[in-house]
C-alpha cells in the first residue's frame, strides 16, 4: 500500500505504522494516532523531522500509550466526549508530546491514590529467578500485582493497560527485588521471540549500573536476543552483563551488533569506554563518536552516517567503515580494512599512505583530491562526482572504476589496471594511456565515443559499450565493438591535441 501513497498521504502512513508497533491493542493504535500521530505530523509540517521527534521523545510516547490504554479500560469520561468523526476532543486539542505526556501524568496520578491501600495476595506473584545479594527476580500474575509495582515504581504498568498481557504465557511482566522485596527495576520480556521491550526503573528512569549488573543472569537464563536496546538506556555486552550506556567499562565486550545509536539520556553525563571489543557491527550517532579515537576493536564494519568524526587512533581495529555524509577526521597511516570503506559525500577526505582495502572504496561525491600513489585496493573504486584531476600511474584496482561524473580528470594513465569494467561515461576521460588493462568492458556515452583516444598497447578485455544519450543513440551505428573494433574506428577520427595531465 505504501508503495502508491506520495507526499503527506505516505508520511500520515508512515506515522500511523510506527505508533502501530507500540501497541497490539487496535483501539489504542487508533488513539495514538489521533493524539501523539497528529502532533508528529504536525512537525512534519513545520521542519519535516518527525522522525527525530520521535525518536528523541519515545520514552515519554510509550508512557502516554500506556496511559491511553489504561483509559481505554477503565472507560475514562474523557473518551466519551468526540467530535463528528468520533474522536476524542482532549487528544485533538494537544499540540506537543509534552501537553499529551502532562495530561497522562496527571491521568496516572488520580488513579494511583486508589490503589495505594491493596496488599499482596497469594498468587500475585511468583519467585522467578534468585539473584546475588539476596536480590530476586518476580514474575507478576494479576491485575493487583502491576498495581502494587505502579504505586512502588511510579510507573504505569499498572493501572490496567498492561493487563490483557496477563491472559497468556507470550508476554512476561517481571519485578526486580532486593532482599526486603522492595522493586527496583520493572522488565517486560515477550517470551517467544526473547526481545526485551522495557526495562524501567522508578518514574520510568533507567536504574542505576549496580540494578542492571545485577540482572546478568536473568538476561543470559532467558536467552534475551535484543540489539537495540540503546533507546532505553542500556546495552547488553558478553556473558548477558548489561552497561549502562553512560556507563560503559574499559574493555566491555559484545557479541553480534553494538548499536549506540539512539541514546535518550544527557550527552554530558557519558563517559567514553577505552578498549571495547564488537564481534560484529558498531552502529555509532554523534554521542560516541568519540569512541574511535581510543584502542578498541571491531571485526565487523563502522556505521557512523552523518557524523562530525574525530581522528581515528592507530589502535583502533576495524573491519570496514560506512562514514557517508560525514566530516572526517583523519585515518592512521598503514590503515588495513578488511571489508569496505564508504566515505560517500564525505568532507575533508584525506587517505593516508599505505593504506590496504581488501573491499571497495567508495568516494562519490566526496571532497576528495588526491589518490596516494601506494594505495591497495582489491574489490572497486569509486570516484564518481569528485574534484579529482588526476589518477596515479601504475596503480592496480581489483574490481571496478567509476569515474561517471568527474569533470577535471581527462585520462586513465600509464600502468594503470582495472580488473573489472571501467565507467567512463558522463566523464571528462578522453584519454586511455600506454600499458592500461582493463579486465571487463569500457562503458562511456555514444556521443562521447568519438573522443576517447586508446593508447595501441592498452588491453581491454571486455571491448567498448557505448551508453545512449538522449541525443545519440550509437556511435557509429553499433551499441558496442570489440577492443581492436574501436581502435580501428577512432584512428579515422580526427583527435583534438590532448593536454597531458598536470601540464597547462
Amino acid at each position: 500500500m505504501s508503495g502508491q501513497l506520495q507526499g503527506d498521504d505516505l508520511v500520515k502512513y508512515n506515522i500511523s505504522e510506527t505508533l502501530l508497533r507500540l501497541t497490539d491493542n487496535d483501539d489504542v493504535a487508533r488513539l495514538a494516532v489521533i493524539g501523539i500521530g497528529r502532533v508528529l505530523f504536525r512537525h512534519h509540517k513545520k521542519d519535516g523531522n518527525w522522525g527525530d521527534v520521535f525518536d528523541a521523545y519515545l520514552v515519554e510516547i510509550r508512557h502516554i500509550i500506556d496511559w491511553l490504554a489504561s483509559s481505554l479500560v477503565d472507560g475514562d469520561e474523557w473518551l466519551k466526549r468526540v467530535d463528528a468523526e468520533d474522536r476524542p476532543l482532549k487528544l485533538m486539542k494537544m499540540h506537543s508530546i509534552d501537553q499529551l505526556k502532562a495530561e497522562a501524568d496527571k491521568a496516572f496520578a488520580k488513579k494511583m491514590q486508589k490503589i495505594e491501600t491493596k496488599i499482596t495476595l497469594p498468587g500475585d506473584e511468583r519467585l522467578h529467578m534468585k539473584l546475588a545479594d539476596g536480590f530476586s527476580v518476580v514474575r507478576l500474575l494479576t491485575p493487583g500485582a502491576l498495581d502494587r509495582e505502579s504505586t512502588a515504581m511510579q510507573h504505569c504498568v499498572g493501572l490496567g493497560g498492561y493487563d490483557h498481557h496477563l491472559a497468556d504465557d507470550r508476554r512476561g511482566l517481571f519485578s526486580l527485588r532486593d532482599s526486603f522485596n522492595k522493586p527496583h527495576a520493572t522488565i517486560e520480556l515477550d517470551m517467544v521471540s526473547k526481545q526485551l521491550i522495557q526495562l524501567s526503573g522508578k518514574q520510568n528512569r533507567l536504574p542505576i549500573s549496580k540494578y542492571l549488573q545485577l540482572l546478568a543472569p536473568f538476561i543470559a537464563a532467558e536467552a534475551v536476543n535484543c540489539p537495540e536496546t540503546i533507546s532505553m538506556g542500556f546495552v547488553i555486552g558478553k556473558d548477558a552483563i548489561v552497561h549502562h550506556a553512560s556507563d560503559i567499562p574499559d574493555g566491555a565486550e559484545f557479541e553480534g551488533t553494538l548499536s549506540l545509536q539512539g541514546y535518550d539520556g544527557d550527552d554530558g553525563d557519558i563517559r567514553i569506554p577505552c578498549g571495547i571489543k564488537v564481534d560484529g557491527d558498531l552502529v555509532l550517532d554523534q554521542t560516541f563518536t568519540e569512541i574511535l579515537s581510543k584502542p578498541g576493536t571491531v571485526s565487523g564494519h563502522i556505521h557512523a552516517r552523518g557524523l562530525d568524526l574525530p581522528d581515528i587512533s592507530p589502535d583502533f581495529v576495524f573491519g570496514g567503515l560506512y562514514c557517508d555524509g560525514s566530516w572526517l577526521g583523519n585515518l592512521p597511516d598503514n590503515l588495513h580494512i578488511r571489508g569496505n570503506l564508504v566515505l560517500k559525500q564525505c568532507r575533508k577526505v584525506v587517505l593516508p599512505r599505505g593504506l590496504v582495502i581488501d573491499g571497495d572504496l567508495d568516494l562519490t561525491q566526496a571532497d576528495v583530491h588526491e589518490i596516494p600513489d601506494d594505495i591497495v585496493v582489491k574489490g572497486s573504486l569509486m570516484v564518481a562526482n569528485t574534484a579529482l584531476t588526476h589518477l596515479p600511474a601504475g596503480l592496480s584496482i581489483g574490481g571496478g572504476l567509476f569515474v561517471g561524473g568527474t569533470k577535471q580528470l581527462e585520462e586513465v594513465p600509464a600502468g594503470f589496471s582495472v580488473g573489472g569494467n571501467l565507467m567512463l561515461r558522463d566523464s571528462s576521460v578522453r584519454y586511455i594511456a600506454e600499458g592500461v588493462t582493463v579486465g571487463g568492458m569500457v562503458s562511456v556515452h555514444a556521443d562521447a565515443a568519438g573522443e576517447l583516444e586508446v593508447a595501441a598497447s592498452a588491453e581491454i578485455d571486455g571491448g567498448f559499450y557505448f551508453r545512449p544519450t538522449a541525443t545519440v543513440r550509437s556511435f557509429e551505428g553499433r551499441m558496442s565493438m570489440t577492443t581492436d573494433e574501436f581502435k580501428a574506428a577512432t584512428s579515422r577520427v580526427a583527435t583534438p591535441q590532448r593536454k597531458i595531465a598536470g601540464l597547462g
